[in-house]
């Protein structure tokens, strides 16, 4: 096996992989994918993790990875796995139930509802929590999301009985 130090910057020439169409629609529904774009379209796109599943069906003489001394035999792709695995179907209709009482607390807040603010600032504190799980990956967005929250709470807990009165 090669160094990993030994590894770093090597480059191959660009290189054109013919890709057989049904072989994307084979992919998308292994990937339980039915977007009609992949499935049933004339040219389908190439999806996003088809290159990478698609390296591991290259031979040891054309595969970048062996090229760097890894054993095609001892390697183990464990796949994308998500914490979650919900029906989206399912998830949509929590997303449009959960919406409507987020509306229902908002046009509440114009009459000063107390439970309308309890909702509010219990929306903008579970918001802030994924602001802080997105951090590593888009921390200005995250910080954006963090702050925002952080007002919203601040708002709706130092303002509002001044709406009821």
């Amino acid at each position: 096996m090669i160094d990993p130090e030994d590894a770093l910057g090597i480059t191959d020439e660009p290189t054109t992989i013919p890709i057989e169409r049904g072989k994307i629609r084979e992919f998308a529904l292994a990937c339980f994918d039915a977007n009609p774009e992949y499935t049933q379209a004339p040219v389908p796109p190439i999806p996003p993790t088809y290159l990478t599943v698609r390296s591991f069906w290259m031979t040891a003489s054309t595969s970048p990875l062996a090229r760097v001394g890894l054993d095609l035999r001892r390697l183990l792709h464990g796949g994308e796995e998500y914490v979650f695995q919900f029906d989206v179907r399912t998830w949509g209709w929590v997303h449009v139930f959960v919406g409507l009482v987020i509306l229902a607390a908002a046009l509440a807040l114009f009459t000063g509802a107390t439970w309308a603010r309890v909702i509010g600032v219990v929306v903008a504190a579970v918001a802030m929590l994924v602001g802080f799980a997105w951090l590593p990956w888009y921390p200005l967005w995250a910080i954006l999301f963090i702050v925002t929250s952080a007002s919203v709470i601040w708002a709706l807990t130092a303002h509002g009985r001044d709406i009821a009165t």
